[in-house]
């Protein structure tokens, strides 16, 4: 009712005006409007306590919600978990790690050192090195020079465990790195960046999510079950037959692993495994109602009832008349800890995230005729991850902490990747990874001093960002940027306005033009950059090339080479 009342208060008011302005005739007309004034001072005084009582109950009601959505959510997680604890319990153990042939940090080392073929064992990375490669895997940017300083001084001998454990406890950092993945992932492409809003903008709930570190099931749950605690719509579209078949080919690309797009209108040409009934069984989770077989246009008089595509012995005989029955569902076996493809795939882009290549590859292509390089590791990683509780933090740190992820690279034992040649992969070096566009140009700002907030909150797009691998839209599911680089980067990083603005905004080459010694001067731009000193070489090129008196275009144009160079530009 207080709502309603305080609509009427302006007309109120202006009738008390009228009224007491012209009644009466012992007053005076200034009196009566002197009197008029004080009671429509006092109906505002009103109308604003009225006011004030409303927003306190909306505000009561907000919070009560919010409250009641938390306890919720906390019960669903805790139901979440009895019912993964329950459906692994029925699972067999996994692989025993086996006797390695080299030094083990933990199990990881054991699997991999195992399949060495004799020769040249690989070394450590140095130091130097290691903080670097964590730094930017772990929170996505380079250390500054205080920080490398630091950890190069450091003695202890479990130094590398306990940098690794401080930097997944800066959990907005560590949370706005995985970003980048995700929106390109899930086609995050709401008002927030361009393109026709294909999806909505889940940059917020993927932040949250990796900030709380929540785990994986629940995480796509509330992706795809909108009875799930904290749904968050938008991803699933089914208003028509393409959208559902869409929807079914992203589901079973990101978080299976499986290329099914080509059996959404004919049997896949490629993959025997996927005839089109089969997927459109899969598609029909994902539609109100049972998907029409059309074979390349044509429709014919038949429909695919929902048929889940893994055997995990959990499906069937449920009556599933709505769409929100069948995506609760198809959740239900997607994340099902007895879904063969669920955690293995998703270990599998950990593994490539961090080591170059994937155990299987592509990672979005698991069949039978692609077999892992290592099968029992990758079962045994996927078992960790559901037993600890589906903790994407502690398979993080596993894998960071394996003597198999700090091993130092050399080209020599670097395994590589062609399709349709079966090169063997033994993981006795970290593969070559360029820097995500993200990573280059927070860390260039880390290194050069440039205050602002990193590249994943915001949307820009340049012509250096794009050459970069950066998507201008998300259109379409991308789990994996292209590493290639191509001439339109190298006349951005030569002519591009962007790279200059950066290098303009930036304060070291000011700070390195005033220093005392050129010689301190050129250690510190080195360290600033490269995360490391230079070399007798290096030292006696610069100060070559910085005469005395080098001004700040001078320090600039320094920094400019070592930030293009390709040390700064890959993880090494």
């Amino acid at each position: 009712m207080l709502p309603q009342k305080i609509a009427f208060l302006p007309g109120i008011i202006l009738f008390i005006l009228i009224s007491w302005a012209f009644a009466g005739e012992e007053e005076t007309p200034f009196s009566r409007i002197q009197e008029a004034a004080k009671a429509a001072r006092a109906a505002v005084e009103a109308a604003q306590s009225a006011q004030n009582a409303v927003q306190q109950a909306v505000q009561a009601a907000r919070d009560a919600a919010a409250q009641a959505e938390e306890i919720y959510y906390q019960a669903f997680r805790e139901r979440m978990d009895h019912l993964r604890k329950e459906r692994l319990a029925a699972l067999p153990p996994p692989p025993t790690p086996p006797e390695g042939l080299g030094e083990a940090n933990n199990s990881i080392d054991h699997f991999i050192t195992a399949k060495w073929p004799e020769g040249e064992t690989p070394r450590l990375s140095d130091d130097a090195v290691f903080v670097r490669r964590v730094y930017l895997d772990a929170i996505g940017v380079i250390p500054c020079a205080t920080e490398v300083e630091a950890f190069l001084s450091d003695p202890a001998p479990e130094k590398r465990a306990k940098l690794i454990d401080s930097l997944l406890a800066r959990n907005e950092e560590y949370a706005i790195h995985w970003t980048q993945f995700w929106e390109d992932a899930l086609c995050s492409n709401g008002n927030h960046q361009g393109g026709v809003g294909t999806r909505a903008n889940f940059k917020p709930f993927i932040i949250d999510s990796f900030r709380e570190n929540k785990p994986y099931d629940v995480f796509v749950a509330q992706l795809l079950d909108p009875a799930a605690a904290k749904y968050r719509g938008g991803y699933v579209k089914s208003e028509t037959h393409l959208e559902s078949v869409q929807t079914a080919a992203n589901v079973g690309q990101v978080f299976l692993g499986a290329r099914m797009k080509c059996a959404s209108c004919h049997d896949h040409f490629l993959n025997l495994e996927w005839p089109q009934k089969r997927f459109l069984g899969f598609a029909s989770y994902f539609a109100p109602q049972d998907l029409q077989l059309i074979r390349c246009e044509v429709k014919h008089d038949e429909f695919l009832a929902p048929t889940f595509i893994y055997d995990n012995g959990n499906s069937g005989g449920k009556k599933l008349d709505t769409l929100e029955a069948r995506l609760s569902e198809v959740t239900r076996l997607i994340i099902d800890p007895a879904n063969p493809q669920f955690a293995t795939s998703f270990v599998n882009r950990l593994w490539k995230r961090y080591m170059g290549l994937g155990i299987v590859e592509p990672v979005d292509d698991f069949r039978m005729d692609n077999p892992p390089s290592h099968p029992e590791l990758l079962h045994w990683l996927a078992y960790e991850f559901v037993s600890h509780g589906y903790d994407i933090k502690h398979m993080v740190r596993l894998i960071l902490n394996s003597r198999t992820y700090q091993l130092r690279f050399d080209p020599r034992l670097a395994d590589r990747f062609e399709v349709g040649i079966d090169h063997p992969r033994y993981f006795r070096s970290p593969a070559h990874r360029r820097l995500t566009c993200e990573q280059f140009l927070d860390s260039l700002s880390v290194a050069l001093g440039v205050s602002g907030r990193r590249m994943s909150y915001d949307d820009l797009s340049t012509g250096l960002t794009r050459s970069l691998g950066r998507p201008e839209t998300r259109n379409e599911v991308m789990t994996v940027r292209s590493e290639e680089s191509a001439v339109i980067q190298a006349l951005e990083f030569i002519n591009g306005e962007h790279l200059n603005q950066i290098l303009e905004e930036a304060d070291l080459p000011v700070q390195l033009a005033q220093f005392p010694s050129r010689k301190e001067a050129v250690d510190t731009a080195f360290l600033a950059v490269l995360n490391r000193k230079p070399t007798a070489a290096e030292q006696t090129l610069s100060l070559a090339f910085l005469e005395e008196g080098a001004g700040r275009d001078d320090w600039k144009d320094l920094l400019w080479g070592l930030a293009v160079s390709p040390e700064f530009q890959f993880i090494r």
